[in-house]
């Protein structure tokens, strides 16, 4: 197949959902499809403010900053092509056409037939930034398919739409994570956490929980990772790590692992960690739940409770066989979940929808 894979701005910066597509993208060019991945200087909804300026900056992206992404090793044979717009002479003809973000969706709309049949891939309900009711059309609009990551995302988008979306799982990268630390061996006092700025992501209730946990236990020892500045008021004892490309090291070194996001599509960090062999503690929300299960795979705290969070990670410290049983059932359930197997359920979509014409 030839496979037109539409990004929603210049991925310069890692991102989660960006990550994904990438994967995507990258499985898909092993299998042998002919993929072309596409980077917009302006999409409606996402490029807001001075439209000379925006042009500007994408102009010099294009010119000077061609090794995008460089967090990301994307396969040689994808062909990657920086367009001003989405339209009909900027995109190749093709039999399938994938995005995400729900703006792409209604650029996407504009397209003729032959840049193939559109997929939208929906890592979120992604209202979180606003503009609500554009969202929801987004998931309506006809003759686009919403593939989903998650188990709550297929219910909300079945319910809305009146139909069901493709339903895929994400994975983790096994060339990158492993376990090299034994999980038996691990500091019970080592902790590990993402943080970030957006509110969503829970992490001002990650830090006071950490604090709380501190406060009780002088010994503990805290890792964070980030691909923001660290937050000038950050306690000196929390080791920050500042766009670290050795998260399997941070992983390695920490025997739990805390979740406090408060709003996710399908989170990958606990996955990741979960397979480099931490116990994690997570927030009780639907985009943890997938692999999350409370009291099997990973031990659930209250959302937005910072109290119930630092009592979650102490039960761990305590209990180091209920730790150690944790960590390792998370393990064998996520070695389970891989790239390939994943695509290959993106590709079966991709087929299933084609064949109908």
């Amino acid at each position: 197949m030839k496979i037109n894979v539409v990004f929603p701005f210049i991925p310069k910066k890692p991102g989660g959902g960006l990550r994904v597509l990438f994967e995507y993208a990258n499985q898909l060019a092993e299998f042998g499809h002919e993929v072309t991945v596409y980077y917009p200087g302006f999409v409606n909804y996402v490029h807001t403010g001075n439209k000379f300026k925006n042009y500007l900056k994408y102009l010099y992206r294009k010119l000077f900053e061609k090794n995008i992404p460089e967090w990301f090793s994307l396969n040689r044979n994808i062909a990657v092509k920086y367009v001003k717009k989405i339209d009909d002479t900027t995109i190749n003809d093709g039999d399938v056409i994938l995005s995400t973000w729900w703006a792409l969706v209604f650029e996407l709309e504009k397209l003729s037939v032959l840049k193939g049949a559109r997929f939208n891939l929906v890592q979120d309900i992604e209202d979180w930034a606003g503009n609500s009711a554009k969202v929801k059309e987004s998931y309506l609009v006809k003759g686009s398919k919403n593939v989903v990551i998650a188990n709550y995302l297929y219910k909300y988008l079945s319910e809305m739409a009146g139909y069901h979306p493709y339903k895929i799982s994400l994975a983790i990268d096994k060339t990158k994570y492993h376990v090299y630390n034994p999980i038996a061996n691990r500091n019970p006092l080592s902790v590990c956490m993402m943080y970030s700025t957006e509110p969503r992501k829970g992490s001002v209730f990650g830090i006071k929980a950490l604090q709380i946990v501190k406060k009780n236990h002088p010994e503990l020892v805290v890792n964070l990772f980030s691909i923001y500045d660290k937050p000038a008021d950050l306690p000196d004892w929390m080791i920050y790590h500042y766009k670290n490309s050795k998260l399997e090291d941070i992983y390695n070194s920490s025997a739990i692992f805390l979740g406090p996001s408060v709003q996710e599509g399908c989170a990958l960090p606990p996955m990741e960690a979960m397979y480099c062999g931490c116990a994690v503690v997570c927030s009780d929300i639907d985009g943890h739940k997938d692999y999350a299960f409370d009291n099997d795979t990973a031990i659930y705290a209250k959302t937005e409770n910072a109290d119930d969070m630092a009592s979650k990670i102490e039960k761990l410290i305590f209990d180091i066989k209920l730790r150690q049983e944790t960590a390792t059932r998370g393990n064998t359930f996520i070695s389970t979940h891989t790239w390939y197997n994943s695509a290959k359920e993106l590709e079966l979509a991709f087929e299933t929808e084609l064949n109908k014409k």
